[in-house]
């Protein structure tokens, strides 16, 4: 049998349905999307290769697909795959890396994504009020948003933040209230939702110069837009991608999909800036956990003041913020008492230093 030498990109992008029959996993075929019959939430996007796991947040090509259904570490996913790419050809196919270009606005679920049901009005003062007077985002930084169509106000007064693809083609968008009522909303206490039938694994983003260099990651795109504010200085002069994830943990594969799409996977750095939190703690543990061994290993960025960018803007401290390294950050969490630490980031704890110290003893 001849040997097939695949990239690490290509081994990571074989056909999932492939596996599902090389592995024997039974499955119920439906035009263009299977479903597992073990966990019928878990449905592969044959026309995509891409699998979602609607009741456990987890989606993306085979290697995540490996590593979640199996419960595999990095090191035992990467000889699976290599197993698998062993064998004859017609068990595997190698897929190009997912893009949306030529498919616009389909969702995994393939409905198609409606920006006409999310129209803009001329009047876009409700949203400026908010974003200038509660959120602080200078009135200069707003209106360029707003003129570029990055942002829009809705009838209902909501800012709509729109998402688009590298070809400039709206794809998504997610509303945030600019009003208060506790009594329909909860706790949160505003609307914050995203629009029906946006792209899966897509989210609010812009750049400055080429984009190329620097991938920025946020949670929402308020925080994205706060943290440019904040170091407008030395990041407008410079090659920079900004990426709202609108989550954490559940949504870090939209990483992995920009970096893919977007800039073929050649940034220098990823930085991520997510919540100073459990929740953005747990999307970081994620990140490392996932895609480590894909895109390097990033540094992380923690606020100075508050639990978020946008908290430290409206506070006025100014810009700055702690850098950790992986290794710095996974050694701060472990610190922790464990009296004092949630239970679930223990688990992904030691599995960012079984990555990281496998990673160093296979080079």
């Amino acid at each position: 049998m001849r040997r097939q030498n695949y990239s690490t990109k290509e081994l990571a992008n074989l056909s999932i349905k492939s596996y599902l029959d090389y592995s024997g996993i039974p499955y119920d075929a439906g035009g263009n999307f299977v479903k597992l019959r073990d966990h019928n939430s878990l449905v592969v996007d044959l026309k995509h290769n891409m699998f979602n796991w609607n009741s456990q947040g987890k989606d993306g090509n085979l290697y995540n697909f490996i590593r979640e259904y199996e419960g595999l570490s990095v090191a035992e996913t990467w000889k699976k795959l290599q197993e698998f790419a062993q064998n004859p050809s017609s068990h595997v196919k190698a897929v190009p890396v997912v893009g949306r270009r030529s498919h616009g606005g389909n969702r995994l679920d393939g409905a198609a994504y409606r920006q006409n049901i999310y129209p803009g009005q001329a009047d876009t003062s409700e949203v400026r009020k908010y974003l200038q007077d509660t959120r602080k985002l200078s009135p200069i930084l707003v209106t360029s948003m707003i003129d570029a169509g990055y942002i829009r106000e809705l009838k209902n007064h909501a800012a709509f933040f729109a998402w688009f693809d590298k070809d400039g083609k709206e794809v998504g968008g997610n509303q945030q209230g600019t009003w208060i009522d506790h009594k329909e909303f909860g706790r949160r206490g505003t609307l914050k939702k995203d629009a029906m039938d946006s792209r899966i694994n897509t989210g609010f983003n812009f750049e400055t110069g080429t984009g190329g260099d620097n991938l920025y990651v946020f949670e929402s795109p308020i925080d994205a837009l706060s943290y440019f504010q904040l170091h407008a200085a030395e990041l407008s002069q410079t090659n920079n991608s900004f990426l709202s994830l609108d989550g954490a943990g559940s949504k870090i594969g939209t990483v992995s999909r920009y970096a893919q799409e977007y800039h073929q996977e050649l940034f220098k750095q990823v930085h991520l800036c997510l919540d100073n939190d459990n929740a953005g703690k747990m999307g970081e543990l994620e990140y490392l956990d996932q895609y480590n061994s894909l895109y390097g290993q990033p540094v992380i960025e923690v606020p100075l003041k508050g639990k978020d960018w946008n908290e430290q803007l409206t506070s006025g401290f100014g810009p700055g913020h702690t850098q950790l390294s992986a290794k710095e950050f996974l050694t701060d969490l472990a610190k922790v008492p464990v009296v004092q630490r949630d239970p679930k980031l223990d688990h992904k704890i030691s599995q960012g230093y079984n990555n990281m110290y496998s990673k160093s003893r296979a080079r």
